[in-house]
């Protein structure tokens, strides 16, 4: 998609990244072009997110252009007309309401092609430039994107809403920005297993960075996928062979309730479109983390979708006995998987009681409409099994997949918030998600 090209943007509030250090050999040297180059592509995306948010809000506020528009048309005040504004069928419709954006303009009726006349005729984007100066919509775009990347503050249920109101115009950007950000993760990763330190304000802001980041991309991966973008999703998915990655994989892996919410969103998008990807990779899962994330992928489907439950139910019940006669270290382990998410399935009622039994408080909190996001979820493994009932994570599925999207955020700011994270907190969940313990095989190495 081409960016509303908005000059001049700053990176929102704790958007910074940390430079990375000199390079004494080569291989040090080529790592850190890398990841310098990974970096200026993730700015690069944050800056096209702003202009093309700061366009359409400029839009929704300008009642002058939306005047003058019509009158490009011959349209009547209020008179119901459709204005282009992204790359793809995304289209701006213009009524007595204001400006609300969808992803098909009907066939008939007053269309004007805006994203293709900025880029034809110069005045009209001097024009686009103007109002946007005029309405302050950079401001409000920045301050919009600045709660997503605050390193101080969680987003908030509202500025979500501000979000996921234009996300037809946001999300295939959005999922780029996701995209690249596993990379970039992976590296930040690596570079903080193999420092030296474990302490100093270097390896704080190192943690912090990765931090910010990962939330950042789980914000911006709710913005990217719903179900009514699950056209391109699966488009997009089918597009490349699924070896080491599945829509889901990046989340799971991070073994939060946090990051499982998001993920259930994520794998619920694509829908039942993606499961016989999925299945394939439940069944060449090499590690268990792999077989978690794509078991707690079909399980989330299958709850989300009850129509293909009966067929998932057998095909999990198969690849269980397979599993099971694998045997091997981790063949029983991936065999008690299936059949803790076949539980679940057959039963989602005692699975969300027995997890809201398991979270306490926490529970409460969803239940009351009062958010997920925050350091209690973030603290809360995935794989942690609860008695006899199953996985943290399939016990989740239920009730996260119930709660409405913005239910999930704050209704106001929380004390402490997930990203203010301190620097120890974060190390000790990287160690719980991706060290290779030997005393919990759930790791992806």
């Amino acid at each position: 998609m081409q960016a509303w090209n908005i000059p001049d943007w700053p990176l929102g509030a704790g958007w910074t990244w940390t430079k990375p250090p000199p390079p004494t050999t080569k291989g040090l040297r080529v790592r850190a072009l890398r990841e310098a180059q990974a970096q200026e592509e993730l700015t690069a995306i944050v800056a096209q997110l702003a202009g093309d948010l700061a366009a359409v809000i400029a839009l929704e506020s300008d009642p002058a252009l939306q005047t003058w528009l019509r009158s490009q048309l011959g349209a009547r005040d209020l008179e119901p007309v459709h204005v282009r504004v992204g790359a793809s069928e995304i289209w701006a419709l213009l009524d007595a309401r204001g400006a609300i954006l969808v992803r098909q303009a009907p066939p008939f009726g007053a269309r004007f092609d805006l994203f293709t006349e900025v880029r034809r005729d110069p005045a009209l984007l001097s024009r686009l430039h103007a109002s946007i100066r005029q309405t302050g919509a950079k401001v409000r775009a920045e301050a919009l994107l600045a709660f997503v990347f605050d390193s101080a503050k969680d987003p908030s249920r509202r500025s979500m809403s501000e979000l996921l109101r234009r996300a037809p115009l946001l999300e295939q950007t959005a999922y780029r920005f996701v995209a690249g950000s596993i990379t970039s993760l992976q590296t930040m990763r690596r570079d903080i297993y193999a420092s030296t330190e474990s302490s100093g304000p270097r390896w704080r802001r190192r943690l912090q960075a990765y931090w910010r980041l990962a939330l950042a991309s789980s914000h911006l991966n709710l913005v990217a996928t719903s179900k009514a973008s699950r056209g391109w999703l699966v488009d997009m998915s089918n597009s490349f062979e699924w070896i080491e990655w599945t829509p889901s994989l990046c989340l799971v892996q991070e073994r939060s309730l946090w990051f499982g919410a998001v993920a259930a969103r994520s794998v619920t998008a694509f829908g039942d479109a993606v499961v016989e990807k999925y299945l394939r990779a439940l069944a060449l899962a090499d590690q268990p983390m792999r077989a978690f994330d794509a078991t707690f992928a079909l399980l989330a489907i299958a709850l989300d979708a009850p129509r293909v439950a009966p067929a998932l139910r057998q095909a999990l019940a198969g690849q269980a006995q397979v599993f099971r006669r694998q045997g091997g270290p981790y063949g029983p382990l991936q065999a008690n998987m299936l059949e803790n998410a076949l539980t679940c399935l057959a039963d989602p009622e005692a699975a969300d009681r027995a997890f809201l039994k398991a979270v306490g408080t926490l529970g409460q909190a969803l239940e009351q409409g009062r958010g997920l996001l925050g350091r209690a979820a973030i603290r809360l493994d995935l794989t942690t099994p609860i008695d006899a009932d199953g996985y943290l994570g399939f016990l989740s599925l239920p009730r996260l997949l119930r709660t409405p999207l913005l239910d999930l955020y704050p209704g106001e700011p929380v004390h402490l918030s997930a990203s203010g994270l301190p620097p120890s907190e974060i190390a000790a969940h990287l160690a719980q998600a991706f060290s290779g313990a030997s005393r919990n095989p759930l790791k992806v190495h």
